[in-house]
């Protein structure tokens, strides 16, 4: 009986020895799993950061080079719109449309 008792403890033993064992694997495991999905999300973000940061940067390029060569003078808004259209065909798809006002929301030009 004292034999029984010994033998089945020590498997007792074994078995929460063996729990132990795979619950720290499993829990390694998806630590290392969270910590790279972790890593790739933020990389993931950050390019995607980096290509508006272009984009917007392309843009204000864009709306710098357009405020030099249109005319500020409502009057002109022909040769402003010949202007524009000069430069559709270097424009980005993205860019349907351009309306430039004046502040007090006089037409300029339009494409």
């Amino acid at each position: 009986m004292a034999e029984l008792r010994s033998v089945s403890l020590k498997v007792a033993v074994a078995c929460l020895s063996l729990v132990v064992l795979l619950g720290t694997a499993l829990w390694f495991q998806f630590h290392r799993e969270h910590t790279a999905t972790r890593q790739l999300v933020l990389s993931s973000a950050r390019t995607a950061a980096a290509r508006i940061d272009a984009h917007l940067a392309d843009l204000e390029h864009l709306l710098r080079n357009i405020s030099i060569a249109v005319s500020t003078n409502p009057g002109n808004v022909d040769s402003n719109d010949a202007v524009l259209r000069r430069i559709q065909s270097e424009l980005p798809k993205s860019i349907a449309n351009i309306l430039l006002l004046t502040l007090e929301a006089e037409t300029l030009a339009t494409l």
